[in-house]
């Protein structure tokens, strides 16, 4: 498991990602370390797992669907006619968490400390969709970033 004091550095890589691709300011809440995989209440849900020989990750993005539409009404000059499927913008969760993770795990210092790891395919779920979600087990840490808009929370396990 990646140590608890990382997810410092994940939060940053959010707060960064979420103000360069939808020009929203977060704050950082504070951190719960030690946690259980809580019950998850957002609609939706982006989980990205990845892993070397020595250690194994897990981030998992709960959105509320508030926070869902706000991100999405700000880029609608982007998008093209017919592109306002729930299916894109999910997609496009799944590719930002990817790109979160690999800034994440491509810093130096976590290299230096955990080793390169191998990043699997994110997973996206509608919890309108789908009821069971199998979720880790084990203990990790919790921040929520706020921004006016809505929330986002954010998992590492």
């Amino acid at each position: 498991m990646v140590k608890e004091s990382s997810i410092e550095q994940l939060i940053k890589v959010c707060i960064e990602m979420l103000d360069a691709i939808f020009h929203i300011e977060f704050d950082a809440g504070p951190v719960m370390n030690d946690c259980p995989c809580p019950e998850f209440g957002h609609r939706y849900l982006v989980v990205l797992s990845f892993s070397n020989d020595n250690n194994e990750g897990r981030i998992i993005l709960g959105i509320p669907e508030e926070f869902f539409n706000v991100c999405f009404n700000s880029l609608e000059d982007y998008l093209d006619e017919g592109d306002t499927s729930s299916e894109l913008r999910l997609s496009a969760f799944a590719e930002l968490l990817n790109v979160i993770c690999g800034d994440f795990t491509g810093n130096p210092k976590f290299i230096e400390t955990y080793g390169h790891f191998e990043m699997y395919t994110p997973l996206v779920f509608d919890r309108h969709k789908f009821n069971d979600i199998n979720l880790p087990t084990e203990k990790g840490s919790i921040s929520v970033l706020a921004s006016p808009e809505s929330d986002l929370y954010i998992y590492l396990y």
